[in-house]
């Protein structure tokens, strides 16, 4: 696979099976044996029906969901993909119950590709920012870190 190719496979990912919801690319998309890190981290399993279950929950914990995948860096068989979203705080997330807050995420995420489907999946996303925009962590403005 190119690079190129890589990056299409994981923009599809971001932009088709995460952002759409087009479930059923899951298993275009994803190897039989993929790790899903975050997914993992909750106890979720592997394999496609840990990314339909992590996608599930990222859907049930923002609605009017939108994104954006802002650039993506490829290397070998990995690509860095930074990406942000739109939604409204619906669910509960990190013991956070729902808000009902319009919010803005931005993540880094770790893909690895092998024939065109992801084989590895790590995402960092900016916690301290989403959960100030919770309401969590008191209001502060973004430009500076100062408290309004």
């Amino acid at each position: 696979m190119t690079l190129e190719a890589n990056k299409t496979v994981v923009r599809r990912l971001y932009e088709d099976l995460l952002g759409r919801r087009q479930i059923d690319l899951v298993d275009t998309l994803i190897a039989s044996d993929a790790i899903d890190h975050n997914a993992a981290a909750y106890g979720w399993g592997g394999g496609p029906e840990a990314f339909r279950t992590h996608i599930g929950f990222f859907h049930g914990v923002f609605r009017d969901f939108s994104i954006t995948v802002d650039d993506l860096v490829a290397e070998d068989d990995r690509v860095i993909a930074f990406w942000s979203f739109r939604g409204i705080h619906q669910g509960e997330v990190w013991g956070v119950q729902a808000t009902g807050r319009a919010v803005i995420g931005h993540t880094v995420s770790l893909v690895k590709v092998r024939g065109g489907q992801v084989i590895e999946y790590e995402s960092l996303p900016d916690r301290l920012a989403l959960l100030t925009q919770f309401g969590e962590l008191g209001q502060y403005a973004p430009e500076f870190g100062e408290r309004r």
